[in-house]
């Protein structure tokens, strides 16, 4: 199954396939209509030319002509129905792939938001062991906050089906780390954030946010997209042909050999971490969603 990796621009189309408009001239057998009442051919050996126009079928009309017996007898021969099917589209156009159901459009959802940082700043950046200040739930959101060096109080609010409920220990010394991708798409800044939280003590992730445009290394999950696995929403000209305008895509993760797909609208727990997916789709005509490795939202928490 073709992949789409997030390690490198991945530029391969989508094979289309086409159906051959196959039309079969059916030969019509000999000996076609002759009549039953036919007249009695002469002793000499005429031939008795019965008009053989066999009926018309499905493909070509059957004309094969009936040859009478030059001994007399009456030409009944059973006529032979020229059958051919003529099943050949004969329009060229495209043979539509089969695809699995992909699992796309599932009830999890995910979205957050910064306190106190500016992610509209394209080169907005902040990395600092802070401690943790506090945590809240409300309804299907969980906001935490930061006491951090030089008085900067940040934080940040995760929006989530099913409801992130962290239990972390407040004052916990966390490695926060936040990001803004700048990408100049169509005349204007296009944003994709990302955030993670890990342990000051061991380095190992705590909670992760990512909408990236491009591979942002986050261990200790291997993520890969996995295309061909969805109906694309239409289809382009590609560099190579025709190839997917915008398809949901699969992430798939990679943990101690065992490898689990998650999509669009889906969570599930790999590992030992519960993972939501909010968004996953790849372009080979969209220069956003083409760059590597195309769009993926999705949030991950360790358990």
């Amino acid at each position: 199954m073709p992949r789409y990796n997030p390690g490198m621009k991945t530029s391969r189309a989508m094979g289309l396939g086409f159906c051959l408009a196959l039309t079969t001239a059916c030969e019509a057998g000999a000996n076609a209509d002759t009549a039953g009442e036919s007249e009695t051919l002469s002793g000499d050996g005429d031939t008795g030319d019965g008009d053989g126009d066999g009926d018309t079928g499905d493909g070509d009309t059957g004309d094969g002509d009936g040859d009478g017996d030059g001994d007399g007898d009456t030409g009944d021969t059973d006529t032979d129905t020229g059958d051919g099917d003529g099943d050949g589209d004969g329009d060229g156009g495209e043979d539509p792939m089969e695809y699995p159901d992909c699992g796309v459009g599932g009830d999890a959802s995910v979205s957050h938001s910064y306190i106190g940082f500016n992610a509209a700043d394209p080169d907005a950046e902040y990395h600092a062991v802070c401690t943790l200040a506090s945590v809240t739930t409300v309804a299907d959101q969980t906001t935490l906050s930061f006491d951090c060096p030089d008085d900067y109080h940040p934080g940040v609010v995760v929006t989530a089906q099913p409801v992130w409920a962290p239990d972390l220990v407040i004052g916990t010394a966390l490695d926060v780390h936040f990001e803004s991708l700048g990408k100049w798409s169509s005349g204007e800044w296009t944003y994709g954030t990302t955030w993670q939280l890990a342990s000051a003590e061991d380095d190992g992730l705590v909670a992760a946010y990512i909408d990236v445009y491009r591979w942002y290394g986050v261990a200790p999950l291997g993520i890969a997209l996995v295309g061909d696995l969805c109906e694309p929403e239409g289809w382009c000209n590609g560099p190579e042909g025709a190839a997917p305008d915008t398809q949901d895509v699969g992430v798939e993760f990679t943990v101690d050999g065992e490898t689990t797909t998650l999509f669009a609208g889906n969570s599930g727990q790999v590992g030992d971490y519960d993972i939501w997916v909010d968004e996953a789709q790849y372009s080979m005509c969209d220069d956003l969603l083409d760059s590597a490795p195309g769009l993926y939202t999705l949030f991950m928490a360790r358990r």
